[in-house]
C-alpha cells in the first residue's frame, strides 16, 4: 500500500479513535411521593440515562459563585431519558437531549445544599423536569469532570428520581434510588 494512502487513513481514523463512549446509568427507584397519574407510592419503576462521556460533546456552564460546580448541556438526539413505568415506557432520548451538572464538596445550593459531592442528570419536556440526583462524601471525586463508571455504579451513597412540573410549579414525584449500574458501548 502506498504511504500516502495510509496516512490518509490514519488521518481519517484518528478523530474515531479520540471519540468517547455512550454511557448509560440504569437505576431502579421507589416512589416515595406522588400525585396525579404517576405510579403510587411503593412502587419501583426503572430508567436509564444515556450520556457521552467525552467533555467535548457538550456545551459547558460554569458558576464562577460555586467553583466545585460546572454543568454540561448537548441536544444529540441519541442521549437522554428512558424509563419502565409499571404502566409501560417513555422514551425521552430523542430531540432532547442530558444535561449533567457536576458538584464537589458541596457546591449545590439547588434543590437544596448538599454537604459532599453530586451529580445530577436532567431531561425537560414540555417544561417538565425529570432529574436523577446521585449524592456522595466530599471525598466521593474531586473535581468538576464528568462522572465516572465506579462512581456512578455504586460509589454514591444516596439518590433521588423527581419529576417537577414548572407548569404548576410543583413536585409531582419523588423515589429513592435503590440501585444504579452503568455499561458503555463505543461510539
Amino acid at each position: 500500500m502506498k504511504p500516502s494512502i495510509l496516512l490518509l487513513s490514519a488521518a481519517l481514523a484518528w478523530p474515531f479513535a479520540a471519540m468517547a463512549d455512550h454511557v448509560t446509568v440504569n437505576f431502579t427507584a421507589r416512589v416515595l411521593t406522588s400525585s396525579g397519574t404517576r405510579p403510587p407510592v411503593g412502587a419501583t419503576f426503572t430508567g436509564a440515562y444515556v450520556f457521552d462521556s467525552n467533555p467535548a460533546a457538550y456545551t459547558q456552564w460554569p458558576d464562577p459563585t460555586l467553583p466545585g460546580y460546572l454543568g454540561y448541556e448537548t441536544f444529540a438526539s441519541t442521549y437522554g431519558l428512558t424509563m419502565q413505568w409499571p404502566s409501560g415506557p417513555i422514551d425521552f432520548t430523542q430531540g432532547g437531549g442530558v444535561t449533567v451538572e457536576v458538584f464537589d464538596n458541596g457546591t449545590s445550593s439547588y434543590p437544596l445544599p448538599v454537604a459532599g459531592d453530586a451529580t445530577l442528570f436532567g431531561v425537560k419536556r414540555s417544561n417538565v423536569i425529570y432529574r436523577l440526583s446521585l449524592f456522595g462524601p466530599a471525598t466521593s471525586f474531586t473535581g468538576s469532570a464528568l462522572p465516572t463508571e465506579p462512581w456512578l455504579s455504586g460509589q454514591w451513597t444516596s439518590g433521588t428520581f423527581t419529576i417537577r412540573d414548572q407548569n404548576i410549579f410543583s413536585t409531582v414525584l419523588t423515589a429513592e434510588i435503590i440501585g444504579t449500574s452503568v455499561s458503555s458501548l463505543p461510539d
